[in-house]
């Protein structure tokens, strides 16, 4: 299975590559996707010491995904070394403490595109081959499965001052944790995570 973890260079996307090769039976590739290489390098360095660790594949991906035109390709060259995408873990996500009054819409722009229009398009590229390929009807139900995880920020429930662009990007992902029905067997999955890693 290809899984690709998002913002996988620190953090909850860090902890995340970590905790699947410590509690994953089955082999698997994971790809890192991040905007600072060396950082996911480092990951993928200390994720490969682990113990179990020598059946996965690990692959890091430099990837600027506030670049939303760029997406396309960036998931063309995850596609070219490890396989079409079984697994996608959108994790990637800024939190920038400005008041809307104050903050210029150059930067609210782009952590709107990083943390919203970013996943729903890596999902719009990813679903299709996944239907394609029957994704998700021979699920056996142990273990990580295909499909996608969104982790999204508390701050789409919960005012803070100064981040306001923060509660319109991630509050439409909390609407999606109780999705409506689709004419699909492929699971959709959406979490929320909170962490106070820094």
């Amino acid at each position: 299975m290809n899984i690709v973890i998002t913002g996988a260079a620190n953090g909850i996307g860090e902890a995340l590559v970590q905790e699947i090769i410590k509690s994953e039976q089955a082999a698997h590739t994971i790809c890192l996707v991040d905007i600072d290489e060396s950082k996911a390098q480092a990951v993928k360095k200390e994720a490969e010491a682990l113990t179990g660790a020598s059946k996965f594949t690990l692959h890091v991906f430099q990837a600027d995904l506030a670049d939303i035109d760029g997406l396309p390709q960036v998931i063309k060259n995850i596609e070219a070394t490890a396989g079409p995408v079984d697994l996608l873990i959108n994790n990637v996500g800024i939190m920038l403490v400005q008041k809307i009054a104050t903050m210029s819409w150059e930067r609210a722009e782009s952590q709107l595109n990083l943390n919203y229009m970013s996943p729903l398009r890596l999902i719009n590229l990813t679903l299709p081959s996944m239907i394609e390929r029957g994704i998700g009807e021979n699920s056996s139900g142990s273990g990580l499965g295909p499909g996608f995880i969104n982790v999204a920020s508390m701050a789409g429930l919960t005012p803070i001052p100064g981040c306001g662009y923060c509660q319109w990007d991630t509050f439409p992902f909390f609407e999606l944790l109780n999705p409506p029905r689709v004419a699909t067997k492929m699971p959709l999955r959406f979490s929320d995570c909170s962490s106070s890693l820094s």
